[in-house]
């Protein structure tokens, strides 16, 4: 399961502010989570328009293989797959020549069976004893399928999205989200992702210390090859703690690059100025 609040600045995604995605493989499940997620998304005061993408209504015809049968006929399921498919595109015949031009000749069945589920589950397959009809290799289930399927990392996806009410913030709404969502039952396989703008308040903050210990490193090194000394510059680093401390390291820093010609007077200035931070 991935939770997102999208910014909504800028384009692509769900429009709403707060977005909970449930990424997992089986379709059943994902619906199942989704339910779940949607019930307790409508708990907190503070969400409204909650809505799933998840929507039903196209018909489908669903093959789950009889792998008994078609063991004993010498078949796996993609021959069986591969047959289909060549109902319903068509198998490549040879190609067909008239004054230099050249024709692709596919053969396919008509279209009174390939648009009839009750005539195409009665297709005859080969096998090597014979034809056979399809529903005798194939359990054949009709339902309704989703209209689209969304991925994410090469799995499937369904999204929660909902609105925040008026005087209310993402941050706040996530605070209560979040631990309600965590104490749901997530078989293995799905899991919690947090995104959008509660993802991008976490990256800001990572790359916020990132380069703060970047800063660090950098200045570290400079006061060590200002004093050539890696003790000392322990022992500098270690005494600028608080924030004048910091500001005065960094002035001295500034006073000591005027002072390129000799050593000396490069370093005067810069130990003056942490001299006087750490009396």
């Amino acid at each position: 399961v991935s939770i997102s609040a999208p910014s909504s600045i800028g384009g692509g995604g769900s429009s709403k502010p707060v977005s909970v995605s449930i990424i997992g493989t089986e379709i059943e499940e994902l619906n199942r989570i989704a339910e779940d997620v949607m019930r307790v998304m409508r708990s907190i005061k503070g969400l409204v328009d909650v809505e799933s993408d998840w929507k039903m209504g196209r018909e489908e015809v669903r093959f789950y293989p009889n792998h008994y049968r078609l063991g004993k006929l010498g078949l796996t399921f993609g021959d069986v797959a591969k047959e289909v498919n060549g109902y319903l595109t068509g198998y490549d015949a040879g190609k067909y020549r008239e004054d230099g031009k050249e024709y692709a000749i596919r053969v396919k069945l008509p279209d009174s069976w390939t648009k009839s589920v009750h005539k195409m589950i009665g297709a005859p397959v080969r096998t090597p004893v014979g034809f056979v009809p399809l529903d005798d290799l194939m359990e054949v289930q009709t339902g309704l399928g989703p209209t689209s399927i969304n991925r994410e990392d090469r799995q499937r996806k369904v999204t929660v999205d909902a609105n925040t009410g008026r005087g209310i913030s993402v941050g706040e709404i996530m605070r209560e989200l979040q631990p309600k969502l965590g104490a749901l039952s997530i078989p293995v396989g799905y899991h919690l992702n947090y995104g959008g703008d509660i993802q991008s308040i976490n990256e800001n903050f990572r790359m916020m210390f990132v380069v703060l210990g970047m800063a660090v490193g950098i200045t570290f090194l400079m006061v060590a090859g200002l004093l050539e000394s890696w003790i000392f510059a322990t022992i500098i680093m270690a005494s600028a703690r608080t924030r004048s401390r910091w500001r005065r390291v960094a002035n001295g820093l500034r006073r000591a690059l005027r002072y390129r010609r000799t050593a000396t007077p490069a370093k005067a200035p810069f130990i003056s100025a942490i001299g006087n931070d750490t009396a």
